[in-house]
């Protein structure tokens, strides 16, 4: 078994200091009570953090069924994610602001696009077909990470030169959203691909950023709205023919002074 994940380094807005300066202008923080309930599960398993997504079998059962196991690990992500800010707000004694699905963000008589959602699925759906991520190589079309150089930066689309900025822009409302409330905008993206049971699950992606300062700060820091695409097969050609391999591609966004 072996599992690889990648540093962020497109984010489209610098990252503030880890939970030091959590923009005003989000909503929902949680209440001193309902982070103590939250925190109070830390030490629970959250549902499907340990589930191995399975292929699709390209039937409407099929399909149905894969879509459900997708919606499944998203939401495993967002409660491991939610627990682990939980338990940071109560150690730093902050109250860290919710973190929420995207349901796509826009203004009434104004056109909706599809989301952060629809921008993760698209770049984990190039990542599987294109499999540019991993170590860089004389036969793989990939952009190198400028700091590290012998790796392929997951975030750039090597065929379309497409950043999470550019994906975020054409794919979500949220640059218009954030500047009709006179707010800018930020987003983060976090990728992850395993191979071998114990590292495809919701648990191995989020241990894996958790236990990485950038992505960690990405998911303590960044918010209101995250989105997890999720996709059977590997991104990085290193995994080989070993199964299960899955990739993550997770997005979070939002306005900020």
């Amino acid at each position: 078994m072996r599992n690889t994940s990648y540093l962020r380094t497109a984010a489209i807005a610098a990252a503030s200091s880890l939970a030091l300066s959590v923009p005003a202008a989000w909503s929902s923080a949680q209440t001193p009570a309902s982070e103590a309930a939250y925190l109070a599960k830390a030490e629970q398993q959250c549902p499907n953090e340990n589930r191995v997504l399975e292929p699709m079998v390209d039937t409407p059962l099929g399909r149905a069924k894969y879509r459900r196991q997708q919606s499944e690990i998203e939401v495993a992500i967002l409660c491991l994610v939610r627990t682990e800010r939980a338990r940071l707000g109560a150690e730093m004694h902050w109250l860290m602001p919710r973190v929420d699905l995207d349901r796509t963000l826009g203004k009434a008589g104004v056109r909706v696009k599809p989301g952060i959602g629809a921008a993760a699925t698209r770049h984990v759906k190039d990542a599987i077909n294109l499999r540019w991520w991993g170590k860089v190589t004389p036969s793989k079309n990939c952009i190198p990470v400028e700091d590290k150089p012998e790796n392929c930066n997951p975030h750039i689309n090597p065929r379309t030169g497409s950043t999470p900025q550019k994906r975020v822009e054409q794919l979500t409302n949220l640059p218009s959203h954030c500047a009709a409330r006179g707010l800018r905008w930020q987003a983060y993206e976090n990728t992850y691909v395993g191979w071998g049971a114990q590292s495809v699950t919701p648990r191995a992606a989020f241990d894996w950023w958790r236990n990485s300062f950038p992505h960690y700060k990405n998911m303590m820091s960044a918010g209101p709205k995250m989105s997890v695409a999720v996709a059977y097969g590997s991104a990085d050609p290193d995994a080989g023919s070993i199964t299960p391999a899955v990739s993550y591609v997770q997005v979070f966004g939002g306005c900020t002074r």
